[in-house]
């Protein structure tokens, strides 16, 4: 347990504290190899990856699964790539086909009138 007259911080802290810490040259840990999950265990007595996943989804840590665990970083330092980068990968490989599909649907708008569908959207699929 830690210093009964130690001050007891917030398990946001601990982590951020971790991550700085025990980095050495890196600019993430890996929970398990550094000695992390015994870490928080010992202080807080609960599950480290419960409290680990939910400062992921407050924005406030990164994390990286890799062989025998995940690496987590502070969010300014975590490398490209990782998976809170996801929705600008799917709006790169997405963004031909929405726009082609928003031309297809205002040009049978506009045909529309005319009876005129354009219904073949081959143009939009290169293969």
């Amino acid at each position: 347990m830690p210093n009964e007259h130690a001050p007891k911080i917030t398990e946001e802290e601990f982590v951020r504290r971790a991550i700085k810490k025990l980095r050495g040259k890196y600019k993430g840990i890996h929970t398990v190899y550094s000695g992390f999950n015994d870490a928080f265990k010992k202080y807080f007595g609960t599950n480290p990856i419960e409290t680990t996943q939910r400062l992921a989804q407050e924005g406030k840590i990164v994390i990286r699964p890799v062989k025998g665990g995940v690496l987590i970083y502070l969010p300014e330092d975590a490398p490209a790539g990782v998976p809170g980068k996801v929705n600008d990968t799917l709006k790169k490989i997405l963004e031909d086909l929405v726009s082609c599909f928003r031309i297809s649907s205002l040009m049978n708008r506009l045909l529309a009138g005319r009876h005129i569908f354009l219904m073949d959207m081959r143009a939009c699929f290169p293969v």
